[in-house]
């Protein structure tokens, strides 16, 4: 953040409220993703996990929300942004109680988190991180990658109107632009993080003037947070490429098969679970380097991820 290094103290809470934040979103997107895309997965003792889940996700969260007051100027003012977000998701998740999120169609919803998104990418790059930092490339990729999604949900929408064919060539244009844009912003980040120290700055900050951490440990936990970041990128540029490639078989009026839609959904659907494990894992990593209390959470998302033998195998 441009705003490291003036405050030592309101760094390294900032650091702590912002991986509090990071590892709230990964819980309750864990959640969503495993009921929304594995029902057959779920049964009573899974089922009992998730409402344990749910209960660990609130109370870490209401914590959250306390530590947020102890910040002031700058760390706070980011700090909210990042929480606002947070929050929404978690409510249009249905991980938190919300006041309106009953019988609302689930691509208002989608629309809701995607404009948000958005507004929250653009705030993060334009007001508070370096562009020598990974992070700031990462949320220019998640912004390309949400305006995709946007793009998408016209286009399969407008799909199936005869009228409307300019208006969905249009909307596939606009997505697949994006869907590059965010390749190359995801190589321009892992360009920085392999070159520049700006990115590993949070974790510095972090191990600094902490005398219980030995080097060894240390030079354990760098490797670990460089090797999670590196992986990260990798997932999020996976993603983007078979999204792509999927989508860009319309472009050629070629309608993919319904095998071809099930592999695509099955490789989406991996990504996605890898996102949640790995995201999850860097901000579990943070707060472990900084001796903070975790929450008590089995990673769902873990169930889910097979490889490519096994998805041919089954189908």
């Amino acid at each position: 953040m441009n705003f490291f290094n003036k405050n030592l103290k309101q760094d390294k809470l900032f650091i702590e409220v912002n991986n509090r934040l990071s590892l709230s979103y990964w819980m309750a997107s864990d959640i969503d993703h495993f009921v929304e895309n594995f029902p057959e997965l779920i049964n009573k003792d899974i089922l009992k996990q998730i409402i344990k889940n749910s209960n660990s996700l609130n109370a870490f969260f209401e914590q959250t929300e306390e530590d947020i007051s102890k910040l002031n100027g700058v760390h706070k003012e980011c700090a909210l942004e990042i929480y606002h977000f947070v929050k929404v998701c978690m409510e249009e998740f249905e991980c938190i109680n919300a006041k309106s999120t009953q019988d609302v169609p689930e691509d208002s919803k989608l629309s809701k988190i995607i404009d948000l998104d958005i507004n929250l990418r653009d705030q993060l790059t334009q007001k508070y991180l370096l562009n020598s930092d990974v992070e700031y490339h990462r949320n220019m990729a998640f912004k390309f990658y949400a305006k995709s999604l946007w793009g998408l949900t016209d286009f399969i929408s407008y799909l199936s109107q005869k009228d409307d064919q300019e208006l969905s060539k249009t909307a596939l244009k606009f997505s697949l632009h994006n869907l590059n844009n965010a390749e190359r912003a995801i190589d321009v980040g892992m360009n920085f993080l392999e070159h520049s120290n700006t990115s590993t700055k949070e974790l510095r900050i972090a191990m600094k003037d902490n005398n219980c951490l030995p080097n060894q440990s240390r030079d354990k936990y760098a490797s670990e947070y460089f090797d999670l970041q590196v992986n990260f990128n990798i997932i999020l540029k996976e993603l983007f490429f078979v999204t792509k490639e999927f989508y860009a078989q319309f472009k050629d009026d070629q309608d993919p098969s319904d095998a071809e839609f099930k592999l695509f959904s099955h490789e989406s659907n991996q990504y996605l679970s890898k996102l949640n494990q790995v995201g999850f894992e860097i901000s579990k990593l943070m707060l472990t380097i900084m001796d903070r209390d975790l929450p008590n959470y089995q990673l769902l998302s873990e169930m889910t991820i097979k490889n490519h033998l096994d998805y041919i195998r089954v189908s």
